[in-house]
């Protein structure tokens, strides 16, 4: 898949020291995302986080939040876990993980949320002779943003009319009335955005190449991914994939998405999805930028030198 080179490091160029945080466990049943799955396997994957501290100006940014310590979930998306075969651990959440490494909550300047916006109807009734599922939704991203009191948060504009109609004042959303201030969130439209590699809309965020926004349709309104400079070489890059795929396999191409029996899937839009996850594909394998799924299998195991206070470059 062609597309424009990435851009060249300049003289002083700025970027992003990387680091992993811990963010949870979730129990994953491949039924639920891989096609012809063996109907038996639950993979027990983390809930990544990311912190960036920039070179230049020293701000602070999270990539995604995972779950709350305290598994405060909406009672519609609760319904889901525990229907779905899905099990949750937090032994230490987002704010544990920074305070842990010697940040405060409170100093973080930005948030940026992944996937903050899922259907709002769930499929109805789908519980069949081996399985039930439900489509996708992201409190494993949303975490809890409460100790985070100073920084702004970004998400996806196609997130905010459901943010603004949570629960309890929506009995049937699956938003929690606190997963974001309102009052300290942008919701970025990415319309006008341009294109970047195999990427079509791409925001340059600090306008210094060093964090570049990715529109990542197709799993759910409003996901992003962030493309981010990790040092000043010509390939320092990797790109945090949220929820671009569930698996590696869909990555690698050697699996597909599964198809629920109502033609639906984890995904908004199967076809969208497919094409992105192309897109990111040609990104690692043509561009040779490092992925990172954001349930990815073993990375607590196989990747424990990049979480914080170590990362990626340490």
């Amino acid at each position: 898949m062609s597309g424009s080179a990435l851009p060249s490091p300049s003289a002083s160029q700025a970027y992003f020291t990387l680091s992993t945080l811990e963010a949870g466990q979730i129990h994953l049943p491949e039924r639920l995302y891989v096609a012809d799955a063996d109907q038996t396997i639950v993979r027990r994957c983390p809930t990544l986080s990311f912190f960036l501290r920039h070179s230049k100006t020293g701000k602070l940014v999270v990539f995604d939040l995972g779950l709350r310590k305290d598994l405060k979930i909406a009672p519609s998306s609760m319904q889901w876990v525990r229907e779905s075969g899905v099990i949750l651990e937090v032994p230490q959440d987002v704010a544990e993980s920074l305070q842990n490494g010697g940040v405060q909550p409170e100093d973080i300047d930005y948030v940026i949320c992944s996937s903050c916006l899922f259907r709002s109807q769930f499929i109805a009734n789908m519980l069949i002779s081996y399985f039930f599922v439900v489509s996708h939704i992201h409190f494993d991203h949303t975490g809890d943003a409460t100790p985070f009191t100073q920084a702004k948060f970004l998400l996806g504009a196609a997130s905010e009319p459901l943010v603004k109609a949570s629960f309890p004042a929506n009995p049937d959303s699956s938003y929690l009335e606190d997963t974001v201030p309102l009052d300290r969130t942008e919701f970025l439209n990415p319309t006008n955005w341009v294109p970047l590699g195999p990427f079509p809309r791409t925001l340059d965020y600090f306008g210094d190449g060093s964090l570049y926004l990715v529109d990542a349709p197709g799993h759910i309104l409003g996901h992003l991914n962030a493309l981010v400079r990790v040092g000043t070489g010509t390939n320092d890059w990797v790109l945090l994939a949220g929820d671009t795929a569930h698996d590696l396999r869909l990555l690698d191409g050697v699996c597909q998405i599964c198809v629920y029996h109502d033609g639906s899937s984890a995904h908004v839009d199967r076809t969208v999805a497919e094409e992105h996850i192309k897109r990111v594909r040609a990104l690692r394998d043509e561009y040779g930028v490092e992925v990172v799924l954001a349930h990815a299998y073993r990375w607590d195991q196989e990747r424990q030198h990049t979480y914080f206070p170590s990362s990626f470059r340490a």
